[in-house]
């Protein structure tokens, strides 16, 4: 199934249903994010990229002081300009989390870490192992060993991915975090090996650690150079560009898309509120879409169909 494109500009935001984190989110309207994390001293690593930069933004706003740790490693979507608007409200340390002197001296004096940096493409694994354990795996676990000899009361935050579950059959909707995990990739694997060691920090070191499992999330400073995160955001790029949207099979498969508003609303009620005993929560709309019709929602909105 093909459908031609038109190129018109439009509301990324408009795109799907606007989700609700809604394992999380009703503790929101109880909460105000200026008060709590007011002088706050937070590190964002990863902070350029699609996530990091869009909760740096949030957090300046709240009054946090953010500093970001991001290497600028090409294929990520890190990008000065997504973080232009508070330039000035910031401090970047363009470092790299498998640099463990790098590491050790920003988590030093911070309440909470996000800890976002990572190797995020999945097909790219299969092709660079080696490259994700070093992210993935041996970068995180530097931050860990840096926090439980430097910072070792602050908060930590690991964004864990839904591939962990690998395949899910629809009985087994929606997947519970007591699901068991069946990781399919490299990516996958390191992310659950990733998961564990935040785990296990908190149970023989005593760290605040806190993990999140997140769905497919989507919207403005996303990577869109290629396809290797989230097919939402692709398709939007090629939509906008006049390109063709291409969907192999019938497109019945189920996936949960998740505004990445939500998700930082998700990581600030983290940082400040939950039970800090290593708790681990799955992060989506909690609605099951399937991909023909969210291609069908962006074709309503930018396409004409041949």
């Amino acid at each position: 199934m093909v459908f031609k494109q038109k190129k018109i500009k439009i509301n990324l935001k408009s795109i799907l249903y606007h989700s609700k984190v809604y394992i999380l989110f009703s503790l929101k309207k109880y909460m105000d994010f200026k008060k709590e994390y007011a002088s706050k001293k937070v590190l964002i690593t990863g902070g350029l990229g699609f996530i990091g930069s869009n909760l740096a933004i949030k957090l300046v706003e709240s009054g946090a002081k953010v500093n970001i740790m991001d290497a600028k490693l090409k294929r990520y979507g890190s990008n000065d300009f997504n973080v232009q608007q508070i330039k000035k409200d910031i401090q970047i340390d363009f470092s790299d989390i498998r640099d463990k002197k790098a590491v050790l001296k920003n988590v030093r004096d911070k309440d909470i870490i996000f800890s976002l940096a990572a190797q995020t493409d999945y097909n790219y694994s299969l092709k660079k192992p080696i490259l994700d354990i070093d992210i993935n795996c041996k970068g995180h676990l530097n931050i860990l060993e840096a926090v439980r000899t430097a910072n070792p009361n602050c908060r930590i935050i690991f964004p864990g991915s839904r591939m962990q579950y690998g395949k899910i059959e629809k009985k087994d909707l929606p997947v519970k975090e007591e699901h068991p995990l069946n990781p399919l990739s490299v990516y996958a694997i390191n992310k659950v090996a990733g998961e564990n060691y935040y785990r296990a920090y908190n149970k023989h070191h005593g760290l605040d650690t806190l993990v999140f499992r997140i769905t497919n999330p989507y919207g403005p400073k996303a990577q869109v150079k290629h396809p290797g995160y989230c097919i939402v955001n692709w398709f939007v790029r090629q939509a906008l560009e006049g390109k063709d949207l291409t969907v192999f099979g019938k497109g019945e498969q189920l996936r949960d898309y998740l505004f990445v508003d939500d998700l930082i609303n998700a990581f600030l009620i983290s940082g400040v509120h939950l039970n800090p005993k290593t708790k681990v929560y799955n992060v989506g709309s909690g609605n099951g879409t399937k991909f023909i019709d969210m291609v069908n929602v962006i074709a309503i909105l930018l396409v004409k169909e041949k």
